[in-house]
């Protein structure tokens, strides 16, 4: 169960196995950058590297990632623009959400948004980029998670019925 305390072994095993994890995708990541260096790319490439949410390692007694606490909610985000040198090797402490990566990356890009009648969410982290240490591009940042409206909520995914159909969270509307 994710509520329940283990003992002090079974915790440094578990946090030990998930820095392992860690580990091994900045590993996997630095071999990504090694290879677009032997191709001679990595002037000319764009990285974005990020998770998809944050884990609980016993805090608050979870062993989980659906929380809004900020535990849950933080995730890694780098951006490497090797043409926008002023934010190389820096950090910034602005507030940004993954959903900002998309419009980055085409400004970044010099693309333009694709003309759709939906309008995008995010906003382009690139004044982020050019001045890292004092640009702020918004002053609150949002998280959520499903709470799917049915009495023995499913972890992700069915229950019993074909494509998850008694999962109300699989209705949402784009």
């Amino acid at each position: 169960s994710p509520w329940v305390h283990g003992t002090d072994d079974q915790l440094r095993a578990l946090r030990q196995h998930y820095y392992a994890a860690v580990s091994w995708a900045d590993y996997a990541s630095g071999q990504v950058l090694d290879h677009l260096e032997n191709l001679k790319l990595q002037d000319d490439t764009m990285v974005v590297l990020h998770s998809d949410h944050g884990w609980h390692l016993g805090e608050y007694a979870q062993w989980e990632k659906r929380t809004n606490f900020e535990l849950g909610t933080r995730v890694p985000l780098i951006m490497r623009v090797p043409w926008i040198s002023s934010s190389l090797g820096k950090r910034s402490r602005a507030l940004v959400e993954l959903v900002d990566i998309y419009q980055t990356v085409c400004d970044v890009m010099g693309l333009d948004l694709p003309d759709d009648t939906v309008q995008f969410d995010g906003v382009s982290l690139r004044p982020i980029l050019e001045r890292p240490e004092n640009t702020t591009v918004k002053e609150y940042a949002l998280s959520t998670f499903p709470r799917c409206a049915h009495i023995g909520m499913p972890v992700y995914g069915q229950r019993g019925l074909p494509g998850g159909a008694d999962n109300t969270c699989l209705e949402v509307e784009r």
